[in-house]
């Protein structure tokens, strides 16, 4: 059985470190069952980690997936009025 990676972090620092930062039992409980601490959380943790000399995984964070970017890009509008309200020419004529 795998190890979550929010578990080996809990077990690996000192005890106590996590409530040094401000988790409560019930966060730890949390990110212990579901694996992953909440994004928010890893620059603290991140830093203690270091300080501790603890493997950090990003896994072990619920940050939000990103799509491709390419997959994500829309073109641009198309614009069938090529008028520029902010030409001299155009304000003329309004």
């Amino acid at each position: 059985m795998t190890i979550k990676p929010a578990a080996q972090i809990i077990d690996n620092l000192p005890a106590g470190e996590l409530e040094r930062l401000g988790m409560t039992d019930r966060l730890i409980r949390h990110a212990r069952s579901t694996g992953r601490f909440a994004a928010a959380w890893y620059l603290a943790i991140s830093q203690a980690c270091a300080a501790a000399r603890v493997d950090c995984p990003l896994g072990a964070f619920n940050f939000k997936e990103v799509e491709d970017a390419n997959k994500q890009a829309d073109p641009a509008p198309s614009s069938t009025n090529t008028e520029n309200p902010h030409d001299p020419a155009f304000l003329k004529r309004a």
